[in-house]
């Protein structure tokens, strides 16, 4: 069994965590173990079993090899909420900045609104939602004022 195969038997996606990929184990094993079908589907449902054991199994060890199918080492995994945060602002920020130099695209406060609250309900740390919180304020309709307000803000 390949890497593509395992993520389409748990029906998570590439950067999903160990804790996510257990639990799909976990309610897969739950929906499909062979007890709870007919004897004539048991063998079936057997064989499906071994298969969501078999790419629990390979994920797991792929994400304890400290790379999910090549595309980021354990290294780049952002261990703190400070970490965490700090990357949900600098892409939030880059998202602005890529509107900014949208000229087809003018700035729409709901734009900027969207991403303040993603900002708010992903963000760990006082600070982070403090600085998400203040958004709106600093729009006055240009993104590049946004994402300059987010990085200096986030030092």
């Amino acid at each position: 069994m390949d890497i593509s195969t395992a993520y389409t038997i748990l029906g998570v996606d590439k950067d999903a965590s160990l804790a996510l990929i257990e639990s799909a184990r976990r309610n897969l094993l739950q929906a499909l173990h062979p007890d709870n079908h007919s004897p004539e589907q048991k063998a079936i449902f057997e064989r499906v079993t071994r298969d969501v054991v078999e790419a629990a199994k390979l994920l797991k060890a792929d994400l304890k090899k400290g790379a999910v199918s090549g595309i980021r080492a354990e290294s780049q995994i952002a261990k703190t909420s400070v970490e965490r945060d700090g990357r949900l602002i600098r892409t939030i920020a880059d998202q602005l900045g890529g509107y900014a130099y949208n000229v087809a695209n003018p700035p729409t406060l709901n734009m900027v609104l969207l991403l303040k609250l993603i900002g708010e309900s992903c963000s760990e740390t006082p600070k982070a939602r403090a600085l998400f919180g203040g958004m709106l304020g600093s729009f006055n309709g240009d993104y590049k004022k946004v994402k300059d307000y987010l990085l200096n803000g986030w030092r």
